[in-house]
């Protein structure tokens, strides 16, 4: 059942720090100071507030730049790669671990996994909940950053033993990617067919009525 399965999983947790989430603190610190001094300085010519204004845009650029694009590759937990791949090797070290096997999003653990399989030369299993590149609600990158993130997935998707799609649309969607990748994608429910058939926490004789089952991400 689910629970002897949960009673039996060891989770080796690895906090971090996500870099983005500072750096977007660090500036709305920063931003806040033209408001400060205009606030409390109401001598401030027009000449002067406008220099404010072209300053904030240029601010906003690089903001921009700093947290949608550099910290947010390949995606907006990138900076616990190296505390997850840290944990992973503790865990396949102590362990005889036969198999890796990653889970995204976030998509950067399936570098963390691409890393193990190098590393240790074990079998990699992918699997895809959403879409990693052309994701609708991902932040909008611009042209290099999004040609780095899909040479990336592309050489993960390659180097991958298995790979499971939750849909048969992302499915296609991932074969459109990586052609090459079409003859070892399967597609499953991301867990939950296992979940239900096993019966785990039902009780089929109090079902009278249909039931739904909703998978509502994040």
């Amino acid at each position: 059942s689910l629970v002897d399965v949960l009673e039996e999983t060891n989770v080796r947790r690895a906090s971090y720090t996500s870099l983005r989430n500072s750096a977007i603190r660090l500036k709305d610190r920063v931003s806040s100071i033209p408001g400060r001094i205009l606030r409390f300085s109401p001598k401030l010519g027009i000449a002067e507030k406008l220099s404010e204004d072209s300053s904030s845009s240029f601010g906003s650029k690089i903001k921009n730049f700093v947290t949608d694009e550099l910290l947010s590759f390949p995606d907006r937990h990138s900076a616990w790669i190296l505390k997850g791949y840290s944990a992973a090797r503790e865990v396949i070290k102590e362990n005889d671990s036969r198999i890796i096997f990653s889970s995204g999003p976030p998509h950067s653990t399936h570098i963390i996994g691409y890393l193990l399989k190098n590393k240790f030369g074990l079998p990699l299993v992918l699997e895809f909940r959403d879409p990693w590149v052309g994701n609708p609600y991902h932040d909008h990158k611009s042209a290099l950053f999004l040609n780095l993130e899909s040479r990336l997935q592309k050489k993960i998707l390659r180097s991958a033993d298995h790979i499971r799609a939750s849909t048969e649309h992302l499915k296609h969607h991932l074969s459109s990617i990586e052609p090459a990748c079409m003859g070892k994608i399967s597609v499953g429910g991301a867990g939950f067919p296992d979940f239900i058939n096993s019966g785990a926490g039902m009780d089929s004789s109090r079902i009278d009525d249909p039931y739904t089952i909703t998978h509502a991400g994040t």
